[in-house]
């Protein structure tokens, strides 16, 4: 029979006792389940508006259930959703975190049944540990960044006769990445190197370092950071009237400082073959590779393993040199295509850590101008717009001098 609450003055919790478990029936009152109780919820609620409590009892959710208009603490227990279908959501409030010795059953792939519920612990390391995978595209997001810097500021405007050029490029940006959540990264990075030129073929070496600031968001903002890489590497373009092509190597280290630190290797390169239709357009198609190395890392007796971040990015683009003056403006737009970009890890608390992943399309307006400064001194200015997968605003500063 439905239990009158004076203070509610109507039915407050009305649970079915016939069933195994209990089912919960109607649902107008907080709700509190404590050690050795099990309870499951009928289908028929599909919200809940007041305080639900779990101190260390088994709740079973049937169907799709919105707990977002109410509190919902959680201390210990377990949760099952075992009996949810593919296309039911819970949803609890903004920010619910639970400790370590809340479970789910099943394990695997519970964060595509459940929104807004993230694990804490009295160590704040944990839940950086859980963001972890996310963070590790923080830091594929710099070493990418670096690539574009070279071949759009530096590699595409080199002269490929027989001189020799110091090179300097800088470059700055802000993005949000889609992940299936997202990760802002702010950040800028820097080259510095040598080249020369064989009768239109130019090869150069380079010394690199980037610095970045990022924030992984889960709906909520879940983990901040920083990431700085240095490393060196090597370029090559051959040119010639009708086309040109470029290609890239470059590797070095990468560490990244959230609430725990992490170092590890990365490797990049890219080709890219361009054609000069006239005197005032070019088109090119470039392909980009990069990884960054496995990490495994123990803390407060919580292991963490994340696999190497791999990154496989195809571009085709057109460039329009907007006048032939000495300050040579251009206009260029381009499409991009990621076609991996993810990364996976696990902890004990999280063994089906979902993989975050970059894959997918982006869009990209670019306009800059290239001057001779003074005599042997040559620049080139340029910013960027991206939308799509990748969102967000880049610049870059390309000088070089010819000795």
């Amino acid at each position: 029979e439905p239990v009158y609450d004076t203070t509610y003055g109507s039915a407050a919790l009305e649970i079915d006792l016939t069933t195994t478990p209990p089912t919960l029936l109607t649902a107008d009152a907080g709700l509190v389940i404590n050690s050795g109780v099990t309870i499951a919820f009928s289908p028929e609620i599909t919200s809940f508006k007041h305080n639900l409590t779990l101190n260390g009892g088994t709740l079973h959710l049937n169907g799709p259930l919105d707990f977002s208009q109410g509190t919902v603490s959680i201390n210990s227990g377990t949760l099952d959703i075992s009996n949810l279908s593919s296309t039911d959501i819970i949803t609890f409030p903004q920010g619910t975190r639970a400790t370590s010795a809340f479970n789910i059953v099943p394990s695997d792939n519970w964060r595509q049944f459940i929104r807004n519920l993230g694990f804490s612990d009295p160590l704040d390391e944990v839940t950086e540990f859980i963001t972890a995978s996310r963070n590790r595209l923080a830091g594929a997001a710099t070493v990418n960044t670096i690539m574009d810097l070279v071949a759009n500021s530096v590699a595409s405007e080199l002269n490929s006769g027989a001189e020799t050029s110091s090179i300097m490029a800088l470059g700055a940006n802000a993005s949000k990445v889609t992940t299936g959540s997202h990760v802002k990264v702010y950040g800028g990075s820097a080259i510095v190197g040598v080249s020369r030129g064989f009768n239109h073929v130019l090869v150069g070496v380079f010394a690199e370092g980037g610095l970045s600031h990022f924030d992984t968001y889960d709906i909520v903002k879940v983990s901040s950071g920083n990431t700085n890489l240095a490393g060196l590497g090597a370029m090559v373009k051959l040119d010639s009237k009708a086309a040109y092509l470029t290609g890239m190597v470059h590797g070095g280290i990468l560490k990244t400082k959230a609430a725990f630190k992490t170092n590890t290797s990365f490797l990049g390169a890219y080709t890219e073959l361009g054609w000069h239709i006239g005197s005032y357009l070019d088109s090119y198609v470039r392909y980009s590779y990069s990884r960054t190395g496995a990490i495994e890392e123990t803390l407060a007796n919580l292991s963490l393993s994340v696999d190497p971040t791999v990154s496989h990015r195809g571009r085709f683009g057109v460039k329009l040199m907007l006048s032939n003056s000495a300050a040579s403006p251009y206009l260029s737009v381009a499409f991009e295509r990621e076609f991996k970009g993810d990364t996976k890890g696990a902890t004990v608390l999280d063994d089906a850590n979902a993989a975050p992943t970059t894959k997918g399309n982006s869009g990209i307006v670019e306009a800059g101008f290239q001057l001779e400064l003074a005599k042997n001194w040559f620049t080139k200015v340029r910013a960027e717009w991206s939308f799509g997968r990748r969102q967000g605003v880049s610049s870059g500063v390309g000088v070089e001098y010819r000795l």
